[in-house]
């Protein structure tokens, strides 16, 4: 529901590095904007998770859970 508001205008004010987690590229499906969405961030990069659907953390949510950790070990110097 993302063309629904205006969340997309504001993509460049997001001050903290994200990183957009996206599943396999299957047309229509919200990972084919991913990179728009990274792209439009100051600070973000995407993470590819092809052997995820559109559901991927509830597919895995440890593998999810870890690139959360991840990103926050690398902005903590850990």
């Amino acid at each position: 529901m993302g063309s629904r508001h205006s969340a997309w205008d504001h993509l460049g004010e997001v001050a903290c590095p994200v990183v957009v987690l996206r599943g396999r590229e299957d047309d229509p499906t919200p990972a084919t904007l991913a990179p728009l969405i990274a792209a439009a961030l100051p600070a973000g990069r995407v993470e590819a998770h092809d052997e995820l659907g559109h559901f991927g953390p509830l597919e895995r949510p440890e593998a999810m859970a870890r690139s959360v950790l991840d990103l926050i070990a690398t902005l903590s110097g850990l």
